[in-house]
């Protein structure tokens, strides 16, 4: 399985320790990957700001990575993802989420005399950051799910059914509000907008939006329960 996102609180934390995949590390950190591998590397060591990296192979123990062999990726190769004189692949390499925390903290702070400084300055810890260009690469890491803790595997599971749900209210309040696009907070709050079930029968007969096959009258309810928080 490929890794499907952190569990995120309704802050947008992590919800108790987990692996973090190192792309997402890195983009987390505002750095490139070569910059946060040279960061674990050689840099974390001078400036005390050194965290361990870690190696997962399904059905083994993670182990930690050597400094040295993570610098290669930068030192050594041309393009240091893809290079096969390297013994790892950085898919399955991860630091723990706690860790990475105290690490982008300690930058900051070294970067700022005061938190309130980054902050006006948008320096913030962002753990569902916009992905660009390394969103499939990110996409494609190892499933780390069998790190997590059993009382968080099993709020994980119940956390990835709910944002699965909430993902296609959206689209189903989003394709509601396609069609009535005049109807506004004010309407829908007090009940004079209409429509729910012709738009409800529309959604119900596609594929891409209903791909379940859910009938209309279950996702009537559905918008009319969720379209204010999508306006």
């Amino acid at each position: 399985m490929a890794f499907d996102g952190l569990f995120l609180d309704e802050d947008g934390l992590p919800v108790e320790r987990q692996p973090v995949p190192i792309y997402l590390a890195a983009l987390i950190a505002r750095m490139t990957p070569d910059e946060y591998l040279k960061l674990c590397a050689v840099e974390a060591r001078e400036f005390r700001l050194g965290i361990n990296v870690y190696q997962y192979i399904e059905n083994t123990e993670p182990k930690k990575v050597q400094p040295k062999m993570l610098l290669n990726y930068v030192t050594n190769a041309i393009n240091p993802i893809e290079s096969k004189n390297n013994s790892i692949s950085l898919s399955n390499v991860f630091v723990w989420s706690d860790e990475l925390l105290w690490q982008i903290s300690k930058l900051i702070d070294e970067q700022y005399e005061t938190r309130e400084d980054a902050v006006r300055d948008g320096v913030t810890i962002d753990w569902d950051p916009a992905q660009l260009e390394f969103s499939a690469t990110i996409a494609q890491s190892t499933d780390f799910y069998n790190l997590l803790s059993s009382a968080l595997k099993k709020k994980y599971l119940v956390y990835k059914r709910t944002m699965k749900a909430r993902s296609k209210y959206k689209k189903w309040c989003e394709k509601y509000m396609e069609i009535f696009p005049h109807f506004t907070h004010e309407d829908i709050q007090s009940k004079k907008a209409k429509g729910y079930l012709k738009v409800a029968k529309i959604i119900e007969k596609d594929p891409v939006l209903n791909p379940e096959g859910q009938g209309h009258h279950h996702i009537r309810e559905m918008i009319r329960k969720n379209i204010l928080h999508y306006l």
